[in-house]
């Protein structure tokens, strides 16, 4: 039980930097376009 949820946990991380990674390409994006 401990090992899977560590295992969850840490698929939910990678998800939240992917997630916040592609925020940050779409806010740069947006900010060139504003440029």
């Amino acid at each position: 039980m401990i090992r899977t949820l560590r295992i969850r946990i840490q698929e939910v991380n990678n998800r939240l930097r992917n997630g916040s990674l592609v925020l940050r390409e779409i806010f740069a994006e947006q900010m060139l376009m504003k440029m």
